[in-house]
């Protein structure tokens, strides 16, 4: 799913941890009226993460 300045954060439900233990929160809701910065990387020990992460970050995959 390609994201593109200016796109709206998808409206999902996602877990959390709460006070309790996990809790469902509703990323419309939690995003509303807010400027976000969307970021990821590869999972450790994945292909991607081992051949073409940025070096020296990863130390679980060297």
């Amino acid at each position: 799913m390609a994201v593109s300045v200016g796109d709206q954060i998808p409206n999902v439900t996602i877990k959390t941890m709460g006070e309790k233990g996990p809790e469902d929160l509703n990323t419309g809701d939690f995003f509303a009226g807010k400027k976000v910065v969307l970021f990821a990387v590869p999972g450790a020990f994945t292909p991607t993460c081992s051949a073409a992460h940025v070096p020296g970050v990863c130390r679980q995959c060297r």
